[in-house]
């Protein structure tokens, strides 16, 4: 183990500091010479993957830090007021991945932009940030309570990550008020919130999850608003309301992913999704979803990944295009599917009709016969023209990525 003490000793002039990914290094001492000298100049420090357990006391002589980087160490316990006194000018602070429970209060109370405290085991009602707080990341910890109306007056505000926490209540209308046009990130998923989804009008919202929580009644037009989500253009739409997909979801034009798995969606597919030309990414798996797949879907040429799976889905599944590229599992466990791609199932063979005369037994049976062998060479051949189609589009265009993928593992 080295002692910080031995090599920082009179870099009075030092800036900028970076022990990153050293786990030997302890940081961590009762000496009383730890205020023998002061970093009166010093910005930025990172000190993640240290192994740090406490706050490095050299921090507490550090007057014009920006910059302050302690993730992924083994901090535990509750930080006290005064270890967060002094950093008048701190503008980042990152202290995700520790074992952290209470926080008295933030540091940089007039200044602090980005503050990330994602990953600790942080309990108890939100703890107010400074206004100035531009991204708030407090993911995954056991935060409860419902969200403080407070959050409304952070008018530069633009991410907000409290998913995977405890917090309950309703979603407050202000997070997707006009109003508010620097927020572009919500992300509020795997919480137990409930009510209906307030209606986003924020033009420069580009983020919104919100999947795995109670919520209900009927999907918001502004979500699916297509000036509203122009910008959605890169970016997962995750909703869980037990509802159907409304028609106006054909209008994102420019989205790229769409997830609505693991809801209580009931309803058909709407054939206007057919009209979201960039689309590469449809998940609707776990549904409640019947009637049939809408042949418009063959039209999303750049789509390179469906799931279907696990709803009430019926009828012949479409062919043409990107649908000859998914498997059987962009379908299984929708007992009225059939046609290619599911295995033995490629053709319906219908039943002849029943006949009580013996002599046309044996010409029933014979062209039986003559039927299924022309039904099997129809099977081979739909499997043998879908087979060179895919091996021709994945070695010429490296598309779709995830059979690339499995082919390069194999």
């Amino acid at each position: 183990m080295v002692q910080y003490q031995i090599f920082l000793f009179g870099l009075v002039n030092l800036t900028s500091l970076d022990l990153s990914n050293n786990s030997l290094l302890s940081l961590s001492s009762s000496s009383d010479t730890d205020f023998a000298y002061t970093f009166d100049e010093l910005l930025q420090v990172y000190l993640s993957f240290c192994s740090i357990r406490q706050f490095p006391s050299f921090l507490r002589t550090t007057k014009k830090l920006v910059t302050l980087d302690l993730s992924r160490n083994k901090i535990q316990g509750s930080i006290p007021k005064w270890e967060l006194e002094g950093w008048e000018q701190l503008t980042n602070l990152n202290l995700s991945y520790n074992s952290l429970t209470t926080l008295e209060q933030y540091p940089g109370q007039n200044s602090l932009e980005t503050l990330d405290l994602r990953s600790n085991q942080l309990h108890g009602p939100l703890l107010a940030p400074p206004p100035s707080l531009a991204e708030f990341y407090m993911s995954n910890n056991n935060l409860t309570g419902e969200i403080p109306t407070w959050i409304c007056n952070l008018s530069s505000l633009g991410v907000l990550d409290l998913s995977m926490n405890n917090l309950s209540g309703i979603l407050l209308a202000c997070l997707g008020n006009s109003s508010n046009r620097i927020l572009s990130a919500v992300n509020l998923q795997r919480n137990n919130f409930h009510g209906q989804i307030p209606a986003f009008e924020n033009v420069r919202l580009r983020s919104l999850a919100l999947n795995d929580n109670q919520l209900e009644g009927i999907l918001p037009r502004s979500l699916v608003d297509f000036q509203s989500y122009k910008f959605l253009c890169s970016d997962l739409i995750d909703f869980m309301v037990p509802w159907k997909i409304p028609q106006v979801v054909g209008e994102l034009g420019s989205l790229l992913v769409l997830n609505l798995s693991y809801n209580q969606l009931t309803g058909s597919i709407p054939p206007l999704m057919g009209h979201m030309k960039a689309l590469e990414s449809l998940d609707l798996l776990s549904n409640k979803l019947g009637g049939r797949i809408p042949l418009e879907l063959t039209n999303l040429t750049f789509l390179e990944v469906l799931n279907l799976t696990q709803n009430n889905l019926v009828g012949a599944i479409p062919q043409g295009k990107q649908f000859n590229t998914f498997d059987n599992d962009s379908y299984i466990w929708n007992p009225g599917l059939w046609g290619c791609p599911l295995s033995n199932k490629c053709h319906r063979i219908p039943e002849p009709p029943p006949s009580s005369f013996a002599d046309q037994d044996d010409d029933n049976d014979e062209s039986r016969i003559s039927f299924i062998w022309k039904v099997a060479m129809m099977g081979y051949g739909c499997g043998t023209v879908l087979g060179l189609s895919m091996g021709y589009i994945v070695f010429t265009t490296g598309r779709p990525w995830w059979i690339v993928g499995k082919i390069e593992r194999d």
